[in-house]
């Protein structure tokens, strides 16, 4: 059990050396690693889905493009 904490400590430690004031107070209080990660999965889950959705859109767009015939490189 002992280790198991030291272990958690140590994430923490990382952690917050490792990210930005906002996220750190996000996590401060919060005991265990898996807590941690728990609530910053939770918080930028959303992201990931938007950034998913928008690069679809971008390569769809992408796909569609195609130079007008009296166009030159």
């Amino acid at each position: 059990m002992e280790t198991q904490k030291l272990k958690s400590l140590k994430v923490k430690s990382y952690l917050f050396q490792a990210i930005n004031r906002l996220i750190f107070e996000m996590i401060l209080y919060k005991d265990m690693k898996k807590h941690i990660w728990d609530s910053m999965k939770k918080k930028y889950q959303g992201n990931a889905r938007e950034k998913r959705a928008l690069l679809q859109t971008l390569q769809g767009g992408f796909k569609t493009l195609r130079m007008k015939p009296k166009e030159t490189v």
